[in-house]
């Protein structure tokens, strides 16, 4: 009979994740590992390619330099969060270089100048300028303490940093349920290339992603094992999490609210009883806090949420219809759009990912109590119609500006709350699903790897050139930097693929621990 030890000792990592000081191990190992996945996503990325970088990067200096409230340009037809940022030439110079890049696929980002040298002060209108500072300041704080020419580099390490930080956080919380390797594929799986990509530069959705993903893998894990012994630390870690979600965007405490929703359609009253402990009371007004902080902040610095308006003014239904065919639209976005929305992939890559992440999702729903596919499936809905709303309730304003990558704090939650539940699941087949996983998540891996050689190959020597040889030269070489990824990932499907055949199954808290057959001495 095997011991628990020894299950353990079989399962994705080592250790006793049902401890504190596992689970922090856990954490550290895949801290590790998000952070070098990142890092490679950043080292093929260069400085101003990414989806409004340059607004990005500047207030993230600006920010930690003291500037937390730019003041609006003048004028009354500018766009309500635009502020005034007070910045080194030398950023603004090269920044200015990256028209010749943005919405020229064929273009290597070669044509862009390298960061100045020149410190004199001026000014930027920032279309971030306005928006709630905290993320901002936390990366930012590395260029106060660099040269000028690392600056930038520096800021994307913190951010890099902070966002892997999180998604460790999820994947060391799924690792403590009773079929690890199931669970953590949940999370995986909603790894999409777009989230590397995303991972690797200063942008506020990054943190948005991988703190959500912290708040449902936390919250699941605590709430689906209610006696665990770090139950009550996991919950902590969804509260924190959750505060951070609250004051990284403006939009940010919409998804905390709609996933709170989600957990009482799966929970009911137990979510409430466990939030309303009286150890849990402080922890618990923490995101209620930064939800107040983030709205302060929103209608007092950034104003409406409003701009120039659009020249052909709409009723409320033609916008409804307007916005539901973009979003329908953005569902390739979600799996990886890179650069100024310039880069895409093939569509049979798309076509292999969503296929390939719906299989999955279906396997697991088969698994899963009708209670919880209610709240999965409300999920999913919300998924879909708020964005709609939201996009809707604002087009004659600022017109049609939702991207599919604005979504994905939602839609990451999808298969982590499907793969936690069937994770926790008794029913038999459940072990047997590994064998239909395998090589599907093998097709996602295949997926990963084409996107990264996309994204080299856009900016080596253009979209239609050599990934290899071009007009821009990655910090490693592109050689070097693809086989680095290429390798990472494989690694890691062959270490989810042993896991997943392995069918590891913790031990239940409290269930008594078969001893090992005495034999009578002869």
């Amino acid at each position: 009979m095997q011991t628990p030890r020894g299950r353990w000792a079989a399962s994705l990592l080592p250790g006793d994740a049902d401890t504190r000081g596992g689970l922090w191990r856990n954490t550290v190992v895949f801290w590790v590992w998000g952070a070098l996945f990142f890092s490679l996503w950043s080292l093929a990325t260069p400085l101003w390619s990414a989806p409004d970088s340059i607004a990005h990067d500047l207030r993230a200096y600006g920010a930690a330099h003291g500037n937390l409230t730019p003041a609006p340009p003048p004028g009354e037809r500018v766009f309500g969060t635009t502020g005034v940022d007070r910045v080194p030439a030398g950023l603004v110079s090269s920044a200015g270089t990256a028209a010749c890049y943005a919405f020229q696929p064929e273009v290597s980002a070669g044509c862009m100048a390298p960061l100045g040298t020149d410190e004199k002060l001026v000014r930027y209108d920032n279309p971030a300028g306005r928006y709630i500072p905290t993320y901002y300041v936390a990366t930012g704080v590395p260029s106060l303490v660099v040269p000028l020419s690392l600056a930038m580099p520096a800021e994307r390490v913190a951010a890099l940093l902070i966002s892997s930080f999180f998604l460790a956080w999820a994947l060391a919380a799924a690792c403590t349920m009773r079929r690890p390797a199931i669970a953590v594929t949940g999370v995986v799986i909603g790894c999409s290339p777009m989230v590397g990509y995303l991972g690797g530069v200063v942008n506020p959705n990054s943190l948005e992603i991988t703190a959500m993903a912290a708040v449902g893998a936390s919250s699941l894990a605590a709430l689906l094992r209610p006696d665990s012994p770090i139950s009550p630390t996991l919950l902590r870690h969804a509260l924190l999490a959750g505060s951070v979600v609250c004051i990284t965007r403006m939009i940010s405490p919409v998804w905390l609210a709609i996933w709170l929703g989600v957990l009482l359609v799966a929970f009911g009253g137990v979510l409430v009883k466990r939030l309303l402990e009286r150890r849990m009371l402080a922890w618990t007004a923490l995101p209620i806090v930064a939800s107040l902080v983030n709205c302060a902040w929103t209608f007092s610095s950034a104003g409406a949420l409003s701009g120039t308006p659009v020249a052909a003014q709409v009723s409320a239904s033609q916008a409804w219809s307007l916005s539901a065919a973009r979003i329908d639209g953005g569902l390739n976005e979600v799996v990886g759009q890179f650069g100024w929305l310039d880069t895409t992939l093939s569509p049979r890559d798309y076509t292999f990912y969503i296929a390939a992440a719906v299989f999955l999702i279906g396997i697991l729903a088969t698994f899963v109590d009708r209670r919880r596919l209610v709240a999965i499936a409300t999920l999913i809905a919300a998924a879909y119609f708020v964005p709609v709303a939201i996009q809707a309730a604002q087009w004659n304003s600022v017109g049609p500006v939702w991207q599919g990558r604005y979504t994905i704090p939602l839609l990451i939650l999808v298969p982590t709350m499907a793969a936690m539940v069937a994770a926790q699941s008794e029913h038999p087949l459940t072990e047997r699903i590994a064998f239909a996983f395998v090589p599907v998540t093998g097709l996602l891996a295949y997926v990963h790897v084409r996107a990264y050689f996309v994204q080299l190959r856009r900016n080596v020597g253009g979209a239609s050139g050599d990934a290899f040889d071009g007009g821009w030269e990655p910090p490693l070489t592109a050689e070097v930097q693809f086989a680095l990824l290429t390798v990472l990932v494989v690694l890691t499907w062959l270490v989810l693929s042993r896991s997943l055949l392995r069918t590891v199954e913790r031990p239940v808290p409290g269930a008594a621990v078969p001893s090992e057959p005495v034999t009578a001495p002869a």
